[in-house]
């Protein structure tokens, strides 16, 4: 499992070129952004991805928003827990209409890779999910916009593979 941390790395290297003319900003989930597994049944919850706890750091670009959760890593590596928490999201310029006010109405399609592992990495809990943005944005000195983010993939839980479903209410602040 060791090609996970290089995945996470991925958006990173593909927006170094860009992040000269990058905003830099905050995105932080309401409801913690819960991702849950379905295990079979509708009853209680599977393997819950404990991520988004905490606000992210965005490098905002033209045609992307990349998320790092960043303090979820430290925290993890702070605490006793021994849970090592590694989490990327990328948002994809979508559609932009014209909304009442200076306000743009967004559709921003978007991926979430997800690891969370045992310091030993075992087991190791990988989870990939499809995400849409869904939100208004107002942008005149700094940025700030509010989203409703549902989320659906597929997630390797303690090496069996599971159906991963989730969302969050969004609130982001970014300096252009």
């Amino acid at each position: 499992m060791r090609r996970a941390p290089i995945l996470l790395a991925v958006p990173a290297l593909l927006a170094l070129p860009q992040v000269a003319h990058a905003g830099v900003g905050s995105t932080w989930a309401f409801r913690s952004g819960s991702t849950f597994s379905y295990v079979g049944g509708w009853g209680a919850p599977g393997f819950t991805f404990p991520f988004h706890d905490l606000p992210s750091l965005d490098v905002r670009m033209r045609a992307v928003d990349v998320q790092f959760h960043v303090l979820e890593f430290i925290g993890g590596i702070a605490s006793e827990s021994d849970m090592l928490l590694l989490g990327a999201n990328a948002y994809f310029q979508g559609m932009e209409r014209p909304a009442p006010g200076s306000f743009v109405g967004v559709f921003d399609p978007g991926v979430s890779l997800d690891l969370a592992a045992e310091t030993d990495f075992s087991p190791t809990n990988v989870g990939v999910m499809g995400l849409a943005r869904l939100g208004v944005e107002a942008e005149e000195r700094f940025g700030c916009g509010l989203y409703v983010v549902p989320a659906v993939g597929i997630g390797l839980i303690e090496e069996e593979f599971e159906l991963l479903v989730g969302g969050s209410l969004q609130v982001s602040i970014w300096v252009p």
